[in-house]
């Protein structure tokens, strides 16, 4: 008898004890940014938009993520000097040559042309003055600057990465705290896919930091013996007319083409209608005459016994 209630006892205090554990905080199974705080919590104000994705107030003093990035067509008729003021001027402002090729070319009178590309990482503020610091002994044929601005994406994974490590805190606390077996490989598990989360955002801040810090500059460096003339003037009224001539000319020759390949796409059916309305009319004259021929009969037959 005793032995019994000393069983039911161990037993009873077994079920208390794992139902303790049961009600303990389990909010670290929430996804990132499910209970991410406000940027107000952070130090900051903002708002959240509809796709729950962080988006600071327009009025909030706070720094805008701005990816800046650089395409230049380069002529030079000193190759070297405008190939080495690529290279020089990029490491004097602290930037890299990411990515650079070369080649040469023959042209039909037998002189030798090269060519060359590069990818240049410069810091953002300095990427106008590497700009004009290689367009000095060149001619610049085209420029053109694109921005992305990912402000509100990086504050969004900033709000994320926050929310992932205060789930990774409580979450090493309870592990630290708990003594039932079962549930602390549940919060292992758990602890390591918020650190994997962890890792990722980490990483794509890292490469939205270097990207914003670090300008892409595109180039394509020709050798040329003249500099291709370039014509900003506004066009003549002879130059308006007669492009708006060719343009008219052209409208009608693509609306011929479609007219061509709406014929070739009707063909079939056409083809079908064409073979089968003679027929049909044929065996319809016969029917007629038929028909007509069969009447008279019985007319001139009725007059006859008449």
């Amino acid at each position: 008898m005793k032995k019994i209630t000393a069983l039911l006892l161990v037993l009873f205090l077994t079920l208390t004890m794992l139902a303790s554990c049961g009600g303990a905080d389990m909010n670290y199974g929430s996804e990132p940014g499910e209970n991410s705080p406000s940027k107000g919590e952070m130090g900051t104000t903002g708002t959240t938009t509809g796709d729950g994705s962080y988006a600071p107030d327009a009025e909030e003093d706070y720094e805008r993520k701005i990816i800046k990035t650089y395409h230049l067509s380069l002529e030079a008729k000193k190759y070297e000097t405008a190939r080495n003021d690529i290279l020089s001027a990029a490491n004097a402002l602290g930037g890299y040559i990411s990515e650079s090729s070369e080649k040469d070319s023959v042209t039909y009178d037998g002189k030798k042309n090269r060519h060359a590309t590069f990818t240049v990482r410069v810091p953002s503020e300095k990427a106008d003055e590497y700009v004009a610091a290689i367009a000095k002994n060149a001619s610049v044929l085209s420029k053109k600057l694109s921005t992305e601005d990912i402000t509100t994406s990086y504050y969004d994974l900033e709000a994320q990465l926050e929310s992932l490590l205060e789930q990774q805190e409580r979450i090493e606390k309870l592990m630290d705290e708990t003594t039932n077996f079962t549930y602390l490989l549940q919060l292992e598990d758990k602890l390591t896919s918020i650190r994997t989360q962890i890792n990722v955002i980490s990483k794509q801040i890292q490469i939205y930091d270097k990207s914003v810090a670090l300008s892409y500059v595109y180039i394509t460096l020709d050798e040329v013996v003249e500099y291709t003339e370039i014509v900003e003037e506004d066009p003549t009224f002879g130059d308006r007319i007669a492009e708006a001539f060719v343009g008219t000319f052209q409208n009608f020759w693509n609306f011929c083409q479609e007219l061509v390949i709406v014929a070739v796409w009707l063909l079939p059916g056409i083809i079908i209608v064409g073979v089968s309305v003679p027929v049909i009319v044929f065996f319809a004259r016969r029917y007629d005459k038929k028909k007509r021929a069969k009447y008279e009969a019985e007319i001139k037959s009725r007059e006859e016994k008449k």
